[in-house]
């Protein structure tokens, strides 16, 4: 496996506001009044406060969310259920792409040898 080290990167207003009018679902930021009920997984060991959290609300909404991720360099975190006991399903500074509410979706992600299909 591959890691690549980041380091903390804001995301400027006008780029979390053209990524969220394009989104069917939401954009949760810090600050918002929902970020950190958004933000918490079960495993509370993992106390993680990203860069914007994207409610997907359908494939579209999680490819542009790992458009984003890419685009800025930013680390990308996947949750579903929020229950990875080594704390995958939250980042740092990053993004999450957040499908509670997307159900049985796949989308490839096309990145390099790790590329995912969900």
């Amino acid at each position: 496996m591959t890691t690549t080290e980041t380091g903390p990167t804001r995301l400027g207003e006008a780029t979390i506001a053209e990524f969220a009018a394009g989104l069917r679902g939401t954009a949760v930021r810090p600050g918002d009044e929902d970020y950190d009920r958004e933000r918490s997984i079960w495993n509370g060991a993992h106390d993680r406060h990203p860069a914007v959290i994207s409610r997907c609300a359908g494939v579209a909404d999680v490819i542009r969310t790992v458009d984003l991720a890419r685009s800025e360099g930013l680390p990308l975190a996947v949750r579903s259920g929020g229950h990875s006991i080594p704390g995958f399903s939250t980042v740092d500074d990053g993004i999450v792409a957040c499908r509670r509410s997307v159900g049985d979706t796949r989308a490839d992600t096309g990145v390099g040898p790790f590329s995912r299909s969900w």
